[in-house]
């Protein structure tokens, strides 16, 4: 006791528990032996505070705790023979106290080493522990963050009344790597996109963040600096070479870009590896598109991109989405495909874009039944109202 008191805590509780030990063994344990065992007791608190010292506070470790054990007792057997040897009275019990020496001091030694070994557990565990809340606060901190880069509908709904949109994203993780934006370029005309990163997590939303990054930069620089030049797929080109440069974990985007004439229902896009979008016309007929597409980006800066075009006339919806919905899977396994999402638009009697993606979030719940969600889930839906 007074050993560990010094190794773990320093000379001064070192002693005060070595002076405790030394006091309870004089006076409540008495024998022949009490004195040097009480002298003992104080010199092993002493030594282990001289040894945390030593240390600068670091504790001991497992083997030195063995060895400092053994040499604590090794003292011990010797203060008690010394004594011995001036008390003629008791010469003969120095042949049991050289029988029992050797497995008294292993045994020290060993449990010194136990005692530290557990500690070292329970420090080991703390500092887990600690690790653990720090991370999890930072994660909190960055899924907030990762909140308010989702941009905002009502902003966009307040500029103009041709259009109707509203997006959902909700990550497997605390953070993501999928991704829906969308933006006025000017009073005519908006840019809509959404995204899915290749892994999940921490890299993937920075990864994430990255890519919307580069998509706003290179899209209001060539709008505003070469509007007779631009184009989704030559936005799609810039990123993809920018998200190559110091890419050395090899991840990749899909992107599916648009751009849309709020006056004409115009629609001009360009589709990096992304998910086929669902156009649901006015009259109910509803089907996936046959979008032109590139491969994702970040992965081939010789990548091309193409661009298409799709008009859109009032009432008609446009819903894009991630394969977190399409791959969702329930308890049995199976998946939620792209034949129920389908359906499901097709099932949908919801007159605006935000009752359409509750329709569509409820459908893919209640196929799941509670299942955990193995992927970021993600979905944009855009409704052109009225042509000028």
């Amino acid at each position: 006791g007074p050993a560990l008191g010094g190794l773990i805590a320093g000379p001064i509780v070192g002693f005060v528990v070595g002076l405790i030990g030394a006091f309870h063994r004089y006076f409540y344990a008495e024998g022949i032996t009490q004195v040097p065992c009480s002298i003992a007791a104080l010199a092993a608190g002493v030594a282990g505070g001289l040894v945390f010292m030593i240390r600068k506070g670091k504790l001991i470790s497992i083997y030195g705790a063995f060895l400092f054990g053994f040499f604590i007792e090794i003292i011990h057997i010797l203060l008690t023979v010394l004594f011995l040897l001036n008390r003629e009275s008791d010469f003969e019990l120095l042949p049991f106290l050289k029988e029992v020496s050797l497995p008294v001091t292993l045994t020290s030694a060993i449990g010194m080493s136990l005692f530290i070994y557990i500690i070292k557990n329970l420090m080991t565990e703390k500092e887990n522990e600690q690790k653990k809340k720090n991370m999890e606060s930072e994660l909190k901190v960055a899924s907030e963050i990762q909140k308010d880069m989702v941009p905002n509908r009502s902003a966009i709904l307040s500029q103009t009344q041709l259009i109707d949109i509203s997006g959902y994203l909700h990550p497997a993780k605390q953070v993501g790597g999928d991704l829906y934006d969308f933006f006025m370029l000017d009073e005519d005309h908006l840019c809509f996109l959404i995204g899915d990163v290749s892994d999940k997590g921490v890299p993937a939303a920075l990864f994430m963040a990255r890519s919307q990054s580069f998509v706003r930069s290179y899209t209001n620089f060539l709008w505003k600096n070469e509007a007779s030049k631009f184009s989704p797929s030559r936005v799609l080109q810039f990123v993809n070479i920018e998200l190559y440069r110091e890419n050395d974990n090899c991840m990749f985007i899909t992107l599916s870009y648009w751009v849309m004439n709020l006056k004409t229902g115009h629609l001009v896009y360009s589709v990096g590896g992304h998910n086929p979008p669902i156009l649901k016309r006015n009259d109910g007929n509803t089907d996936y598109l046959n979008s032109v597409t590139g491969p994702p980006l970040g992965i081939n800066p010789a990548a091309h991109f193409r661009d298409g075009e799709v008009m859109m006339k009032e009432g008609d919806l446009l819903f894009l989405y991630t394969d977190g919905i399409t791959e969702a899977n329930n308890r049995s396994g199976d998946v939620y495909s792209e034949e129920r999402l389908l359906q499901a638009l097709k099932d949908s009697s919801a007159k605006n874009a935000e009752n359409l993606i509750d329709d569509i979030m409820r459908s893919v719940n209640d196929f799941t039944q509670g299942a955990e969600q193995s992927d970021d889930i993600t979905c944009l839906a855009v409704k052109y109202l009225k042509s000028n």
